[in-house]
């Protein structure tokens, strides 16, 4: 017996349509999508589809500031998809895949209320570090179990059961494997320089930590960011502006070659991380030990699978917010030559054995299939 094909609505803030199909366009951030799209018919949407709202009374504005300072809840976001042709949109599809917090959280009130008919698979990364809000949570209680949450790290899935007291999905989160992967040159693309490399732009990015552990007989350290660095940085220390994630298709392809030009040239590559549930640091890693590299990355408890990361093995874990920590591992690396080619063999493999695209389109079938057990999916 076929099993149906359902209508799968991804829902992004933005900037995800135009990656779609583009040239030489790693995929990783597209949450399976396209693999996803031979078993079911998928569809993207973004949040500049929807028509905006803005209050229209006294009344409204009293009562969105309520909701955040009371309920850490955005109830303007609620108000803008509860408008008919947005709802119309949303409830287009048989499931909406939502992968941030905020869309996330108001999909599953909208879902809760009765508003939205579609199946919701709320992919709540980064929703246990929102509020410590014991109001906020006592509400998600209530409103989570008519949606189907899941999250890209076992150890926010871990923290997420505990404060929702419900089953939370694994969302693996591969990589674009194709794309990213080792130079073929014996030389690789270091051009001569000697360089180790950090990359992203998250909020939970450690790059204090990083440049104050820095000493001066270290390497060239290039930060692929734009987020802020100190003001003053030590004369090995460089920023490299890089934005392969925004603007057309022509300049992603340039950007994110790029990109994967700089993981191939570094000698290693350091990911310095804040303490977080989630899984910070996640795509770059993944890209990281996809292209045979070394890997430093802080010990957080948002690490997505210790069952598979493992320090020595396929990477080196140091203690977010110790400098020491992160030095010892940069100068075991620094010392001895021949673990950095161990650990990116290694690497490499862990991504082909764990987090391809191919990998997180399995545990989004798996997800659907436990949707389609659900009386709520139309028939």
């Amino acid at each position: 017996m076929n099993k149906k094909r359902l209508k799968v609505i991804f829902f992004f803030r933005s900037d995800r349509r135009e990656r779609q199909g583009a040239p030489g366009y790693p995929e990783d951030l597209l949450y399976g999508y396209s693999q996803v799209g031979e078993f079911h018919d998928v569809e993207i949407l973004e949040q500049n589809d929807f028509s905006e709202w803005k209050p229209q009374h006294v009344g409204q504005k009293l009562l969105c500031w309520l909701a955040w300072n009371v309920f850490s809840i955005k109830l303007d976001h609620v108000y803008r998809y509860t408008q008919r042709e947005n709802v119309e949109a949303l409830n287009a599809g048989d499931v909406i895949i939502v992968t941030t917090v905020t869309q996330g959280i108001t999909l599953a009130l909208l879902k809760h209320w009765k508003k939205v008919s579609a199946e919701i698979v709320f992919c709540a990364t980064a929703v246990a570090n929102h509020t410590g809000n014991p109001l906020f949570w006592s509400l998600m209680k209530k409103v989570c179990p008519d949606s189907l949450v899941s999250s890209l790290s076992q150890g926010e899935i871990t923290e997420l059961k505990r404060r929702l007291g419900l089953p939370v999905s694994f969302y693996v989160f591969g990589t674009d494997h194709r794309f990213w992967c080792p130079a073929t040159s014996a030389g690789g693309e270091s051009q001569g320089v000697d360089y180790v490399l950090a990359v992203g732009n998250d909020a939970k990015r450690d790059y204090q930590l990083l440049v104050s552990a820095w000493k001066p007989e270290y390497p060239l350290l290039k930060i692929v960011t734009g987020s802020p660095l100190p003001d003053l940085l030590p004369p090995n220390v460089e920023r490299v502006t890089s934005n392969w994630h925004m603007g057309d298709s022509a300049q992603h392809e340039t950007e994110a070659e790029r990109l994967r030009g700089l993981y191939r040239g570094a000698r290693f590559i350091v990911t310095p991380l804040q303490e977080t549930f989630q899984p910070s640091g996640q795509s770059v890693a993944l890209q990281t030990l996809a292209c045979g590299k070394a890997l430093i990355i802080g010990n957080i408890a948002g690490i997505w699978d210790r069952e598979v990361m493992r320090h020595g093995e396929n990477c080196l874990f140091y203690d977010p917010g110790k400098v020491e920590s992160l030095q010892e591992q940069v100068e075991l690396l620094l010392q001895h030559s021949d673990i950095c080619p161990e650990l990116g063999t290694k690497g490499r493999a862990t991504v082909e054995e764990h987090y391809t695209l191919e990998h997180t389109a399995e545990s989004v079938l798996k997800i659907l299939e436990r949707i389609e057990t659900r009386d709520g999916v139309r028939s």
